[in-house]
Parts: C-alpha cells; structure tokens; sequence
C-alpha cells in the first residue's frame, strides 16, 4: 500500500489551489486534534494521517480508523452563506468522489453522512478554533472497519486505489463547491438526502421521534412529531426506525 505523499497529492491538484501547506502524519489521535494544536492553524492547511488513534466522528462518536483509507482535516475560513454551506460542500465532495471511482450512486444521511449500499462509508465532523472552520472527513478507500453498516469503495471495485489520488480529487471537489453558489449547493445535497421521508429518532439537546417530512432552506431537519407539531433541528444524530 503506498505511502501518503505531499508531492503526488499536489500532483492532482489545480494549479491555483487553495490547499498549500500540509501536515502529513503517520499515525496521530485524531487530525482534529492536531489541527486545533497548531498555532498558526490558517485557511488552506491540510492534516493527513495514515492511522488515527482516537478517530472522531460527529455527536462525539468514535471512527475507526485502519490503515489504508482517507483521514483529513481541513481548515477553511470563510463567513456567511459560505460557512452555511460547508456542510452540504463537505458531503458533497465526498458524494462525489464515491461515484467517481465506483459507479454506484451514493446516498447523503442528514446532515453528512455517506452511505453507500446501505452502509456507511464516509463521515463528516466540523469545529470552530476563532475565525477557522476545521473540517474532518474520513472516508473509507481500501479497508471496511470491523463493522456490520460500514463499507469501502474497494468492496465494490475489488482494487485497491492510491490514497494520493483520491485526496487530490477530495480536496479539488471541495475546492470547487467551495467557490459555487452556497445556495445551489445547499439544493443540490437536499436533493441526495435520502433522510426525507424517513421515520427516525433524533438525538440532540433533546430527543425526539418522528417523521422527516422536508429540510429548510438553511438545510434544518423538519421533524413532524406524532402530534403533529414540526421540530426544526440544526444539528443532531439520526437514526432510521
């Protein structure tokens, strides 16, 4: 399995990127972590691990994270409708990257989670350190975690692909939706949320039951009870009933 390289990646990269300073790293606890440990964290810093230790995942859940797929944190500052986005740019990216190299059309799970087949295959996590946004994705290449609702793109392609490449395509995607208008981004990923529709509960600063009847403009989960009193929730843990 070939090495994580600052050069290869670059080497996919278009020429007027954003991505221009990296931290390519072994193993670490968690490339959120290190991100929020540098002092001068800017707009445009990369971190990459080859393993991770202490893998987050959003709502304070763990990732498991084994040699061989993608782990990387990026640090955006932006303000606005562009942070509003971040979100759907963040799914999006990885939506993207999923089809590309498999064929098969992925599913987004409120608010960024990528399922592919049913199964999990990528998850997104964002925190604020001041003006920069630092945002977390893993994504699953050659290596399915110990897990019965996780996959990776190598059980549908039965080859194993070079993490250079599939980072490049990340970050140049990103890049892309970053410069797109937040509010057509933030359409075309309700378009792919396949929540809509679907009963769930949700776990956020309370918990709730019911079912996924729309998403706001803002991209708010619109959650119709059983009296039917509408629940709009920015940001929580889903689960399909």
């Amino acid at each position: 399995m070939d090495d994580i390289d600052e050069q290869r990646i670059k080497n996919h990269l278009r020429e007027d990127s954003i991505w221009s300073r990296f931290f390519i790293l072994d193993t670490v606890d968690s490339t959120m972590d290190y991100a929020r440990s540098i002092d001068d964290l800017s707009h445009g810093d990369v971190i990459i691990a080859g393993a991770q230790t202490n893998g987050h995942g959003r709502v304070d859940h763990s990732w498991m994270s084994p040699k061989g797929n993608v782990y990387m944190s990026m640090a955006i500052k932006c303000g606005g409708d562009q942070q509003k986005a971040l979100i759907p740019i963040s799914a999006l990216a990885v939506f993207d990257v999923v089809e590309k190299y498999t064929s098969v059309v992925p599913e987004i799970k409120w608010p960024n989670d990528v399922l592919l087949d049913e199964k999990k295959i990528s998850g997104v996590c964002m925190q604020k350190v001041d003006d920069i946004v630092i945002v977390g994705i893993g994504l699953n290449v050659n290596i399915t975690p110990a897990l019965d609702t996780a996959t990776c793109i190598n059980d549908f392609i039965a080859c194993e692909l070079d993490l250079n490449l599939v980072i490049g395509d990340l970050l140049d995607i990103f890049e892309d939706y970053l410069e797109d208008d937040p509010d057509r981004v933030i359409s075309l990923w309700k378009d792919n949320v396949r929540t809509i529709g679907r009963k769930v509960i949700v776990t956020s600063n309370e918990t709730y039951e019911g079912t996924v009847n729309g998403l706001t403009d803002e991209g708010y989960l619109m959650l119709e009870l059983p009296d039917g009193r509408i629940v709009e929730i920015m940001a929580g843990d889903v689960s399909e009933i």
